[in-house]
């Protein structure tokens, strides 16, 4: 009875290849397929390589982003109340001039009043959010809030 030459190469159980197989391959062809093979598993291990640095990029830039997101709108938010409690002031400000002019019968006083505070009621303080947004755009300017 004949025994079988096996390697076992991870999990897999290869049959040893045939002894005159091995005689019948050109030596140069063999170096040049082990050759391949290893250019190749560099080739793998170099775009391995690379996908990695582009993850840690990705994250990097994903972390960047994050924290700029974070600045604007604490820019943002900051803005809003202090641009709501100053209309706040204001409009009590004027309701309170315009309680005046009423008691006074001030008719001139009450119109210009009545004006400041239907213009103050159409203005939206969200525009200053807008040129706020274009100026922080623009790297090449300082901003003061």
């Amino acid at each position: 009875m004949k025994s079988k030459i096996t390697s076992k190469v991870g999990s897999i159980v290869l049959p040893a290849a045939p002894k005159n197989v091995l005689k019948s391959v050109n030596p140069l062809e063999m170096v040049n397929s082990i050759g391949n093979i290893y250019s190749q598993y560099l080739d793998l291990k170099k775009a391995e390589q690379i996908e990695k640095t582009n993850r840690a990029k990705i994250r990097a830039d994903t972390a960047v982003s994050l924290a700029e997101l974070d600045f604007k709108k604490k820019i943002f938010v900051d803005y809003l109340e202090k641009s709501f409690d100053e209309r706040k002031e204001i409009f009590k400000t004027l309701f309170e001039n315009l309680d005046s002019a009423l008691i006074r019968d001030d008719v001139k006083q009450m119109a210009i009043l009545l004006s400041s505070i239907t213009d103050l009621a159409k203005s939206s303080p969200f525009k200053g959010l807008m040129e706020i947004e274009i100026a922080m755009a623009d790297k090449s300017k300082e901003i003061e809030l």
